[in-house]
C-alpha cells in the first residue's frame, strides 16, 4: 500500500487506516483459530503487530499506529465477547507500540525483526503488570519466564514477516 497524502482527515488518509485496521483485525481474528501448541495458556503469534510496524516503518504518525492498536483491540472484545481481556489486550498492544515506535525514532539498531522481538516483550510484560495490577498480586510475574521465551520466538515470526511485507510494499510503489 502507498502512503496516504499529508491532508488531516483527507478521504485518502482515512480509507488507508481503515484498511490497515480491517488487515490487522483480520490477522487477530485468523489467529485466534490457530492452536499454538505450547503449555502457557494464552500465548498467540501477534500477526496484528506486523500491521503495527509495517505503518511505524513507513514513517506514519504514531499516533495512527496506536489509533490502529485501540480499535483492532476493541473490535476484536467485542467480536469475541471476551470483554475482560480487553484491559490486557490494550495494555499490550499500546505499550508494544509505543516501544516498537521509541527504538525506530531514535535509530536504535537492531532490524526490523529486533524492534519485533522488543515489541513482543513489552506486550508480554505488559500484560502481566495489568494483571498484577487487577488480582494485586505479583505472582503473575512467574509466568514471565515462558512469555518471554514466546515473545523472543513471536517478535522473530512477525519480524520476518514485517520485513518480507515492507519489501514487497516498497517494490509495488516503484511500478
Amino acid at each position: 500500500m502507498t502512503r496516504p497524502d499529508k491532508s488531516p482527515g483527507s478521504a485518502r488518509r482515512i480509507a488507508y487506516y481503515a484498511s490497515l485496521t480491517a488487515i490487522a483485525f483480520a490477522l487477530s481474528a485468523a489467529e485466534a483459530l490457530i492452536p499454538i501448541p505450547v503449555p502457557a495458556p494464552g500465548v498467540k503469534l501477534g500477526l496484528a503487530n506486523v500491521v503495527t510496524l509495517i505503518i511505524l516503518l513507513g514513517g506514519g504518525n504514531p499516533a495512527y499506529a496506536l489509533a490502529v492498536v485501540a480499535i483492532r483491540c476493541t473490535l476484536a472484545a467485542f467480536a469475541s465477547g471476551a470483554f475482560s481481556t480487553l484491559l490486557f489486550s490494550l495494555a499490550g498492544g499500546l505499550f508494544s507500540c509505543i516501544v516498537m515506535w521509541f527504538l525506530l525514532r531514535f535509530n536504535f539498531t537492531f532490524g526490523i525483526a529486533g524492534i519485533s522481538v522488543a515489541g513482543a516483550l513489552a506486550h508480554n510484560v505488559s500484560q502481566l503488570a495489568a494483571a498484577a495490577a487487577i488480582a494485586r498480586d505479583l505472582a503473575v510475574f512467574g509466568y514471565l519466564p515462558a512469555l518471554l521465551i514466546a515473545g523472543v520466538a513471536a517478535g522473530c515470526a512477525t519480524g520476518f514477516i514485517a520485513t518480507r511485507v515492507s519489501a514487497i510494499s516498497k517494490f509495488m510503489r516503484k511500478l
